[in-house]
């Protein structure tokens, strides 16, 4: 059956209000106020989100997620807001209540954004419980039903971290075609061609990526490593050095400590 053309669905309500005026303006504005009231009352998700998000912004984490969680047990809550819910819970280091969270979407009631969206956020929260193969999988299907920017820069990543390194090409060449502005698309193609010994290739998009300054760690770790093999010693240094300057991340393998470590191997060749 299908459903009523938008201004259909609100013939009801506005036959009440006409009655309800019919009786007088002051009951009128009152049913007016209380349907104001009941719509706010249901929407609330929405105050809870957007103050989740100020907190979040603001650094103080801890109260931010006290108003994600109110805002994810309101009924009929968003699905996209539970989603970024989710993601930001992986992002802090808690993969077990971001998994919770995620799979309470009821994705076949979602639209075709939202359902790929929880499965890409759902995919990272399976890495990082060391379920690769798993992540792989709803990535794979993600992939056959709709592309978007972030599927393919977690797909092209997950990709390279399965050793995997000719799909890794494939997925990754195409992600480049797809957005060739992104640093983390940019970063997966070049690892990849270092992989695969290419590092020719992988010192161009390097080279060009570094003059604009990318602002995570990992283009400078991984074209120090292509510069290593170059023989380009002390810039390898210089770029790992800068690596080491930024904040590390959860949702990264490349560590403080990897970092570190390949520092004090480059400095015993030196």
């Amino acid at each position: 059956m299908k459903s009523l053309p938008f201004f259909l669905k609100y013939i009801p309500a506005l036959i009440v209000l006409i009655i309800a005026f019919s009786y007088g303006t002051i009951w009128g504005i009152a049913l007016v106020a209380l349907l104001v009231l009941v719509a706010a009352f249901s929407k609330r998700y929405v105050y809870y989100f957007f103050q989740g998000n100020r907190l979040y912004n603001s650094g103080d984490i801890e109260r931010a997620f006290q108003y994600y969680e109110k805002s994810a047990k309101v009924p009929d809550s968003s699905a996209r807001s539970i989603s970024v819910y989710g993601y930001l819970l992986l992002k802090n280091r808690n993969p077990d209540k971001a998994e919770t969270i995620l799979n309470s979407l009821k994705l076949d009631k979602l639209s075709i954004a939202d359902r790929n969206q929880a499965k890409l956020n759902l995919s990272l929260v399976y890495w990082k419980k060391n379920k690769l193969d798993k992540a792989l999988e709803l990535l794979e299907a993600v992939y056959k039903e709709f592309k978007c920017l972030t599927m393919y820069e977690s797909y092209g990543y997950l990709l390279i971290l399965n050793g995997d390194y000719e799909k890794a090409l494939e997925i990754n060449q195409e992600a480049y075609a797809y957005d060739k502005s992104s640093q983390v698309v940019i970063d997966n193609l070049g690892e990849t061609y270092y992989h695969l010994n290419d590092y020719a290739k992988a010192y161009d998009l390097y080279k060009d990526l570094i003059v604009k300054e990318p602002s995570i760690p990992e283009p400078y770790y991984h074209y120090a490593l292509v510069l290593k093999e170059k023989g380009e010693t002390s810039q390898a240094l210089e770029m790992l050095k800068k690596a080491l300057g930024f904040k590390e991340s959860y949702l990264s393998e490349v560590s403080h400590e990897i970092i570190q470590n390949a520092i004090d191997e480059l400095k015993q060749h030196c």
